[in-house]
């Protein structure tokens, strides 16, 4: 898990602990909100390498646990006295298709005063306008994403791809890098902390990618790692029944998606050392995360 994800060392850029306190952190207590604006409710839709299964991200209200913010407290309540849990992530499907929902959680946690508390967040950077118009409407309160970064969330943030056509191809629905870069830039400027990924870039146009993106973030490239992508269960159901419906080998096609995710991995991961190397003085993923500063919006 740490060769994947850095999330056990988030703690640090909240928390004053040691190192080898760590182990709860990397305990955390995951929820999903069911429902992905990426996918339209089949079995073959949304990001072709998601772990998570169709049904969830679907969003079908007739499957799955309703709980209320009340019951996730309670239940993070009870693994902080069972286990020494700390940190409570809210994943999805889509969080920020419904951001009043974290902000009544960390409200429901300031409530009952659980500390010490740090909070993750998941997201695909697609919800800014949407955000904009659920504000504009009424439907959620004004400055919502500025509300949530008073209690300091950490939201590992999902770029799909490095070019419109990569981003397609990834989600198998419509996004492009100027809405991702968009929605990022709403959240950056409402104060919140960022840990960005891009999954299955292309690395033809990953460099071009990158400086296009730091004309917005001037700091952000010593925060971004390149996603690792495994077949998961219900990635492999997903591939099966692409397969299925193209009437191909789904052996020789599940083989074929993973050989292209690892080169596009592995390709894009020599691209990053050489820019880290170029602008920064460092190797790739050299510094830890949380020791560089939080990614700002140019002026």
């Amino acid at each position: 898990m740490r060769k994947e994800f850095d999330i056990p060392h988030w703690f640090s850029a909240k928390a004053n602990d040691l190192l080898e306190n760590i182990l709860p952190y990397d305990m955390a207590m995951t929820y999903q909100l069911k429902g992905c604006n990426f996918h339209k409710g089949g079995q073959i839709d949304g990001c072709v390498f998601c772990y998570v299964d169709d049904e969830s991200n679907s969003g079908n209200p007739d499957k799955g646990v309703y709980l209320s913010v009340e019951n996730i407290v309670d239940s993070f309540q009870k693994m902080q006295k069972g286990r020494g849990t700390k940190v409570i992530r809210t994943t999805g499907g889509e969080p920020f298709l419904v951001p009043e929902h974290m902000l009544a959680l960390y409200r429901e946690l300031e409530n009952r005063n659980v500390k010490p508390i740090l909070a993750q967040i998941d997201t695909n950077l697609s919800t800014g306008r949407l955000i904009e118009h659920l504000e504009k409407e009424g439907i959620v309160e004004k400055n919502i994403l500025g509300k949530i970064a008073e209690y300091d969330p950490k939201l590992l943030v999902a770029f799909k791809g490095t070019s419109d056509e990569s981003i397609r191809q990834n989600i198998q629905a419509v996004c492009s890098v100027e809405e991702q870069t968009y929605t990022l830039k709403k959240i950056v400027e409402a104060g919140l902390d960022i840990y960005p990924y891009i999954y299955n870039p292309d690395p033809k146009t990953l460099e071009s990618f990158m400086g296009k993106l730091q004309e917005t973030f001037p700091n952000i490239l010593p925060r971004i790692h390149i996603g690792l992508l495994k077949v998961y269960t219900p990635t492999k159901q997903r591939i099966t029944l692409l397969a299925q419906k193209y009437d191909v080998d789904p052996v020789q096609l599940i083989a074929s998606y993973e050989s292209a995710w690892k080169s596009n991995y592995e390709e894009s991961c020599k691209i990053m050392d050489t820019l880290c190397l170029k602008q920064e003085g460092v190797h790739y993923k050299e510094i830890p995360r949380v020791e560089t500063e939080r990614v700002k919006v140019k002026v």
